[in-house]
């Protein structure tokens, strides 16, 4: 496999790892604001993520490469304490994944020609699409009911997901 392709890989298996943290932090901010379906729900995206970086993980060693395991930066908190603002910051998160990926595909099928990655990523890429039409609908219900609905909302938020959130 092309050492560049190799090193992007590696490069988005920890971004997956990174935003498991962002998931995290997102959770432990609705969590300490009294939100607890919102927070149930971005403890599930966390592991969700986990779940991704084990993809890209696991796609490594298949492809006979160790996975590289880099220090994750402190994630800064969202700034603004609405879900609002929780929900937009975790929709540009994915946003920026889909780009990175998307920026894989094309490297792996335009300058390396790896059928192998561009098989692998298909399910990334569609994992990534649902997760920002989810988000959108989400901020499209957050900003058509306002603050008074968003109780409603937030018990909604913490029934949608079925992840490992314990």
């Amino acid at each position: 496999m092309d050492q560049d392709l190799i090193d992007a890989l590696q490069d988005q298996f920890n971004k997956e790892r990174q935003n498991a943290q962002f998931y995290f932090e997102l959770a432990s901010e609705a969590d300490n604001a009294n939100w607890p379906g919102t927070a149930k729900f971005f403890k599930a995206s966390a592991y969700e993520e986990l779940q991704h970086s084990d993809w890209f993980g696991g796609f490594l060693i298949a492809r006979n490469v160790l996975p590289r395991y880099d220090a994750i930066p402190q994630i800064p908190s969202v700034a603004g304490d609405s879900l609002v603002a929780w929900f937009e910051a975790a929709l540009a998160k994915e946003k920026e994944t889909t780009a990175a990926i998307s920026a894989l595909h094309e490297m792996a099928d335009d300058d390396v020609s790896d059928p192998q990655t561009i098989a692998f990523l298909k399910e990334p890429l569609d994992e990534q699409t649902k997760s920002e039409l989810e988000i959108t609908d989400i901020l499209k219900e957050l900003r058509r009911s306002g603050p008074d609905g968003w109780i409603v909302l937030d018990q909604k938020y913490g029934e949608m997901k079925d992840g490992n959130e314990d």
